[in-house]
């Protein structure tokens, strides 16, 4: 018996204690705040951290076993993970089967996928913050077991420095010295709280110790070099200085990785600018130095040239989170009107509405593009002015001595159109015939890779090659008609991520994305794009007439004839668009679930815990009077006895006097328990019939009483004291004629003879 009650004594909650715990692992989480965008990542494993720590409080004051505590945080590890991540998979929303189990895996292969391909900060989706709630649950339960069951409170710093170290493994010198600061300050609580009185100044000496040591040892360290994470490949994509001559080895890239990902309340997947190229003369081509003035801040872009309010023109916004890709051009999709969330100096070519910058990189940065979806009819584009403004002269001359075979194709593609819109869907009806083929090979094993007009003739012999020939090629011969031309370098929309109910959440864009493009100017209109490239990027629809089979304009002289293709849509979802992509490494998941999941699991916490906080708060004040030995502390005590048998489905009539309550209650309670009771009827006895001169009892004595009570309880009657007390609820309602004492504090200075004798 004694043992037992040893053991229960070690079982009680000491909550400054458990709350120690909870901020120690809460601000150890907090340091990854320099790996990861935004806030919302915390929340989801906090809750996980709060619910495996709650279940290990529980389980020690329903048995009143120390083992049972690590035992509850063991089993609700698992449960609470179904219960926030995956609730669709488990039994009842909270017991792990395989389908869940899967679904973990999935998250987790995610997670590490974005991780590798991500920069810093990285956006947290569903896969990192699930790795980060296994982590600070299996912290939490560790706590459990090194503060309770091994009675180590000072081991607690063991899962606070797992969770410390994981910005210092993957970002060197990536630490925040205040999260570092709180959680040693939490620690020091730990071990304040853990340990006894005696040992309390050692504690706190000790962990100041600890604390300073911390702080002085970043700065004796050597300096250590930030390396960027693994993409598989040895490290970033760089975006070369020109980008469309490098574009041809991007695409001829064995492994694809992650450029960008975005998500856009436009209609369906963008088109993504990052230079144009104008000059079409010499042999290699590339874009020219960027033409800067007033109005070249990125936080208001110019109006797109050319374009009038005869065009419909619907603003929309895209959120785009870059990856390891490098450079100096800004992905945005055309025409962009503001940017928002840039780091470092960026500036606005104001003829193109280019973004480039001169001391900073894309690399991992995130940023909000509000930008117009132009759609002209196309009746506007075929009534546009032909002429040509006298700024644009440079955009329609072609170069000296261009080889005829790319105005002579021009001219007989287009020998049957009438106006320049019918020419421009002539010429990319062209490319799309079955004459021609996409290759990515085939100009460099014959030698005609590359820019320049000589390339694009070679290519018009060949008719294979990939978007960069297809989109100079149009360019050139649509500035032989007259149609100012360039080509536009950038990205395809890349690849939709589905949820599992079928609807995009993000997109993901690779290096296998890199893609070029003719622009053709119209007046009214202004810039147009076209996709003259087969198999690559989608039709725009202006006019649904793309032609499927052509005729050899070099052997008949002849039009195509053009016939109707649908709109390109986005492919259905199939089952391996809801997991992460192998290509992109990106998770393509959403965040909103989990949190969502996770502010009503908080909710149904807080409502659940509110009956339990508030009485815990009357039992605080009750023993603070004890403490105090104020007036009324007799009464309080008393009052605190029965409320704790009526909490555990003890009857405590108001008729009854506190002699019978005890004898009946406590005839059979251990003799500690028994002899804490006669010392508090006593005191309660003697403030009866001598107010004003009796001690007020031991909060010790009521502790035990409290535990006496407890002992012929059923687990389920301690778990409803604990979450749901009685004794809160109206006197009527528990079928009681009324308490023992008056107040709820039982704070009465005259009559208390009759006041704990139950006649009022």
């Amino acid at each position: 018996m004694p043992e037992q009650r040893a053991a229960r004594r070690r079982a009680r909650v000491a909550w400054p204690l458990e709350l120690a715990v909870l901020a120690l692992l809460g601000c150890s989480l907090s340091s990854m705040h320099v790996l990861l965008a935004g806030v919302a990542w915390w929340f989801p494993p906090m809750l996980v951290v709060l619910i495996v720590l709650a279940a290990g409080v529980l389980a020690r004051r329903l048995s009143g076993r120390v083992w049972s505590g690590a035992v509850a945080s063991a089993v609700a590890y698992p449960l609470v993970l179904s219960l926030v991540f995956s609730p669709g998979t488990a039994l009842l929303g909270v017991v792990p089967l395989p389908a869940t189990v899967d679904a973990w895996h999935s998250l987790l292969v995610a997670g590490g996928a974005s991780i590798a391909h991500q920069g810093v900060p990285a956006h947290a989706d569903a896969g990192i913050v699930f790795i980060l709630a296994v982590a600070a649950g299996g912290a939490a339960v560790l706590a459990e077991l090194l503060v309770h069951t091994v009675r180590a409170p000072a081991l607690a710093a063991v899962p606070a420095l797992v969770l410390l170290a994981g910005p210092v493994v993957i970002l060197p010198g990536g630490s925040d010295a205040l999260c570092f600061v709180l959680t040693a300050v939490a620690y020091l609580v730990v071990l304040h709280a853990g340990s006894r009185l005696p040992h309390a100044r050692a504690a706190v000496a000790g962990g100041g110790l600890a604390l300073a040591i911390g702080l002085l040892v970043p700065y004796v360290l050597p300096d250590v070099q930030a390396t960027p994470p693994s993409t598989g490949t040895g490290g970033g994509v760089e975006i070369g200085v020109n980008p469309i001559v490098d574009l041809g080895d991007d695409l001829r890239r064995g492994e694809a990785t992650t450029a960008y990902t975005y998500r856009t309340t436009a209609d369906q997947g963008l088109y993504f600018t990052l230079t144009t190229i104008e000059d079409l003369s010499g042999q290699q081509w590339g874009p020219e130095d960027p033409m800067v003035g007033a109005g070249t801040s990125v936080d208001r872009l110019d109006t797109p040239p050319g374009l009038t309010a005869d065009v419909q023109a619907a603003p929309f916004t895209t959120s785009v989170s870059m990856g390891l890709l490098v450079g100096t051009w800004l992905p945005t999709p055309y025409p962009a009107q503001s940017i928002t969330g840039l780091r470092g100096d960026w500036t606005a070519d104001t003829r193109t509405l280019t973004v480039h910058t001169d001391d900073s990189s894309v690399r991992a940065q995130r940023y909000t593009v509000t930008s117009l979806d132009v759609q002209p009819t196309a009746d506007q584009l075929r009534a546009a002015d032909p002429s040509v403004p006298s700024d644009l002269d440079p955009l329609v001359s072609v170069p000296r001595g261009m080889p005829d075979i790319i105005a002579r194709t021009a001219r007989e593609v287009t020998a049957d159109a009438t106006t320049n819109y019918d020419r421009a869907i002539a010429l990319q009806s062209y490319f799309h015939s079955s004459l021609f083929t996409y290759s990515e090979d085939a100009p460099v094993t014959d030698g005609y890779d590359g820019t320049g007009v000589d390339v694009v003739a070679r290519f018009l012999r060949e008719r294979s090659g990939y978007c960069v020939h297809f989109a100079s090629a149009m360019a050139l011969m649509a500035r032989s008609l007259g149609i100012p031309a360039r080509v536009a370098v950038g990205f395809q929309p890349g690849t939709p991520q589905y949820s599992t109910n079928g609807r995009v959440l993000d997109y993901v864009v690779t290096t296998h994305d890199f893609h070029a493009w003719p622009e053709l100017y119209f007046s009214g209109v202004g810039w147009v794009r076209f996709e003259p490239t087969p198999s690559r990027g989608f039709v725009p629809d202006y006019d649904t007439s793309v032609a499927t089979g052509t005729t050899d304009p070099g052997v008949t002289g002849s039009a195509p004839q053009a016939t109707a293709t649908p709109q390109a849509s986005a492919p259905t979802p199939s089952a391996s668009d809801e997991g992460v992509s192998a290509a992109s490494g990106d998770t393509g998941m959403d965040m909103a679930p989990v949190l969502e999941t996770a502010v009503v699991v908080l909710v149904v916490l807080a409502l659940l815990l509110t009956p339990a906080l508030w009485r815990s708060a009357r039992r605080r004040r009750r023993l603070a009077l004890l403490r105090r030995a104020g007036p009324g502390a007799v009464a309080a005590a008393w009052d605190e006895v029965r409320e704790s048998a009526i909490d555990l489905g003890i009857p405590a009539p108001a008729t009854e006097t506190p002699r019978g309550f005890a004898a009946r209650v406590g005839a059979s309670w251990p003799g500690r328990e028994r002899d804490a009771l006669e010392r508090v009827l006593d005191a309660v006895e003697r403030s009866a019939y001598a107010p004003g001169r009796a001690p007020a009892p031991d909060p010790t004595d009521l502790a035990l009483v409290r535990a006496g009570l407890a002992l012929g309880a059923r687990p389920l009657a301690r778990l409803l004291a604990s979450v749901a007390p009685r004794s809160l609820l109206p006197e009527t309602w528990r079928g009681e004629a009324g308490a023992l004492s008056g107040g709820p504090e039982g704070e009465r200075e005259h009559g208390h003879g009759r006041a704990l004798s139950g006649r009022r």
